[in-house]
């Protein structure tokens, strides 16, 4: 009797563990976010992406694997902007960051849902947001053999995102997670440039206000480093592997 009085207690407990967690979660990160040391740091900025004008000078000198010179895109960007009810709205009118987000992708935009306890994932770089509106399954990062994978089958530019480390993210008991998935769209360096990133990778675009502090996990190192064209990464004072959440 005493075995399963347990089991039904731990049963009807489990919503009250998992507010617990999340709270403990979130406080983590919050206290971390405000009491931040720098130790013998003369510069707490130090770590810094590579400039548009610094990718293209490299690009002239030595072009990496990643990167295509060409002037035909392979996945086109969608046009048009889907339109639903209760999803995010990706639209040219929609504000800052999803402005024009639909055109990140290519072909068609689904509108998906995402049950509690789904794992997604998001690969960041000191300075990145947690709370951004691009992520992934665990099928794509599965995929991921280096940051040279990623940079051409998600588009990423250096100047966009360093890398170097990721979060996930589990979506809540009783909060379903609405978002958008489909392929990603080839990337131009910048308009009319021949210098292009691939895509096609899948891609999910969310709303960041639909996510709660407590599904974040501590940020963790992919090992691919946070170096693209051998430079020098300051990182001298710098929270590496710390949680970057931003109020919207």
């Amino acid at each position: 009797m005493r075995r399963l009085a347990n089991a039904k207690l731990a049963e009807a407990l489990a919503p009250v563990r998992h507010w617990l967690n999340q709270l403990a979660r979130r406080l983590d990160i919050e206290a971390d976010m405000q009491y931040r040391a720098l130790v013998n740091a003369r510069n707490p900025h130090a770590y810094a992406r590579p400039r548009v004008d610094d990718e293209l000078a490299q690009f002239e000198r030595a072009k990496p694997e990643w990167v295509d010179k060409t002037d035909e895109l392979a996945f086109q960007p969608t046009t048009r902007a889907p339109a639903q009810q209760g999803w995010p709205n990706i639209s040219a009118s929609a504000p800052q960051p999803l402005n024009k987000a639909f055109r990140n992708f290519h072909g068609n935009i689904n509108a998906v849902t995402y049950p509690p306890g789904t794992v997604l994932y998001r690969i960041v770089d000191p300075n990145s947001a947690d709370n951004s509106i691009c992520w992934m399954t665990k099928a794509e990062f599965d995929k991921l053999s280096s940051k040279a994978d990623w940079r051409r089958r998600f588009a990423v530019w250096a100047n966009w995102n360093g890398n170097g480390e990721y979060v996930t993210y589990t979506v809540p008991p009783g909060r379903p997670l609405r978002a958008w998935d489909g392929k990603v769209a080839s990337q131009q360096l910048e308009p009319g440039s021949e210098y292009v990133l691939e895509g096609g990778a899948r891609q999910i675009v969310l709303d960041p206000t639909d996510l709660d502090i407590g599904g974040i996990s501590p940020r963790q190192a992919n090992h691919w480093g946070y170096s693209d064209f051998g430079e020098s990464v300051g990182l001298v004072g710098v929270p590496t592997l710390k949680n970057n959440w931003y109020s919207q």
